[in-house]
């Protein structure tokens, strides 16, 4: 898949910013482009795709559609209980 096999999706850019970071210097990250309207902020390395989603049902459902439609195997949606 040209965007890798894993995406990491959360719905805050701070929750975004803390992936990138975690995943450190080393790992090669370029900003995406988002299909549709663009609204997602996605960056994406060798074999993964971290995104930063619209907050509800319909986007999310829409979002892991299009994902999967794009090659992307695995969605590991991380949710901040605060």
């Amino acid at each position: 898949s040209p965007l890798g096999k894993l995406a990491l999706v959360t719905f805050t850019r701070l929750d975004l910013e803390g992936i990138l970071a975690h995943l450190g210097k080393s790992e090669q990250k370029r900003e995406a482009r988002s299909w549709g309207s663009g609204r997602n902020r996605m960056f994406r390395g060798e074999e993964w795709l971290a995104v930063e989603a619209r907050v509800g049902a319909p986007n999310v459902v829409i979002l892991l559609e299009e994902m999967a439609a794009f090659g992307i195997e695995r969605a590991v949606f991380l949710l901040r209980k605060d």
